[in-house]
């Protein structure tokens, strides 16, 4: 695979895009259904195969300590809310966009008391400076 060779080379990347999910919350017996979009970012290191998810989503921000097993693409790991009690899952894969691992994808899922939210990400590497 190639991003065996990222984790080779002890590479790091910057990942950030969009969030896209459905909300349901309630309050009083009243239940609100929304779609909200918000913004991730992913710093990865290759090397360990651990990043940490930053995201930002109806105006609860989230992170967490993601993993990578060894000779897969994929990742993924717990979230908790900071500043609250929420707590949340997202996983995601590395794919190929203008080069190896240059993008990912993947889902999430945030839960409150009264407040549930769940969807997908997108998005590219940051290129290097």
């Amino acid at each position: 695979m190639q991003i065996d060779n990222l984790q080779a080379q002890e590479a790091n990347a910057v990942y950030s895009g969009a969030m896209l999910g459905s909300v349901l919350s309630s309050n009083g017996g009243n239940v609100t259904r929304e779609i909200k979009q918000g913004t991730f970012d992913l710093g990865w290191n290759f090397g360990t195969r651990v990043g940490t998810m930053d995201m930002s989503f109806d105006q609860r921000n989230y992170t967490g300590t993601m993993t990578n097993p060894a000779g897969t693409n994929i990742f993924g790991g717990g979230l908790n809310q900071t500043g609250g009690n929420g707590t949340g899952v997202a996983s995601g894969a590395f794919v190929n966009h203008n080069g190896p691992a240059g993008a990912v994808i993947g889902n999430w899922a945030f839960q409150e008391s009264g407040y549930r939210a769940g969807g997908i990400f997108a998005g590219g590497q940051i290129p290097p400076n």
